[in-house]
């Protein structure tokens, strides 16, 4: 599952930067589908643009992910619904610290398979009525090569009236929920501070590596 949950998180995130450009002109200004094309617009002319220099330093990504992407996604609600209960009972410090782990790992597992989707097609479908106010579902396609379309749908809200990225599913299955789901039994197992340095020991290992 959290072999899957990876991909997923790479072909949902992917979408931010490889959006369907024809249905830009469709969406008015500062809406949540707004954000996902005009993130693309700047991640797309630079991918393909700097690839070959992306696959020879591929730490460079992270500088690109930084700037465009990373902008549009609340890590500290996203953190906050992946431990549910626990985050209550974490110190602010622990709160902190996960965060900060949390948004590493989601960070360099994205940008390390970036590229492998750089010429897969993204389209932003019709969105829905929001079911409260200052929350909409950004629902989109994946497509790479002539596999069967992948179903994304982004969870945002507003923050001080920005649009932000709090969940991602895909194909009905969310990323925060899987988390909490193995998150929740190492937290049993272990504890949170147990968790948090188990993220950050993976996270520096893969950056030394």
């Amino acid at each position: 599952m959290m072999e899957y949950l990876r991909n997923a998180l790479v072909a949902g995130l992917l979408s931010l930067c490889l959006v369907w450009i024809g249905g830009a002109q469709a969406f008015a200004e500062d809406t949540p589908e707004a954000v996902v094309v005009s993130t693309t617009n700047n991640v797309l002319q630079i991918l393909r643009k700097e690839r070959d220099t992306f696959k020879d330093q591929p730490a460079h990504l992270f500088d690109v992910v930084e700037k465009y992407v990373l902008p549009h996604i609340d890590f500290a609600q996203m953190s906050r619904l992946v431990l549910g209960k626990y985050w209550n009972q974490a110190t602010d410090d622990q709160q902190a610290r996960f965060t900060e782990q949390f948004r590493s790992l989601l960070v360099r597992t994205y940008a390390n398979a970036l590229l492998r989707y750089v010429d897969a097609n993204v389209e932003v479908l019709p969105s829905r009525e929001p079911a409260r106010p200052g929350r909409q579902l950004v629902r989109t396609e994946v497509k790479l090569n002539d596999d069967k379309p992948l179903s994304i749908d982004y969870s945002m809200f507003q923050v001080d009236g920005a649009w932000k990225i709090y969940d991602v599913k895909i194909d009905g299955v969310s990323l925060v929920v899987n988390y909490r789901a193995s998150f929740k039994n190492e937290i049993s197992n272990a504890g949170i501070e147990k968790l948090i340095l188990k993220i950050k020991d993976k996270n520096e290992a893969a950056t030394s590596g």
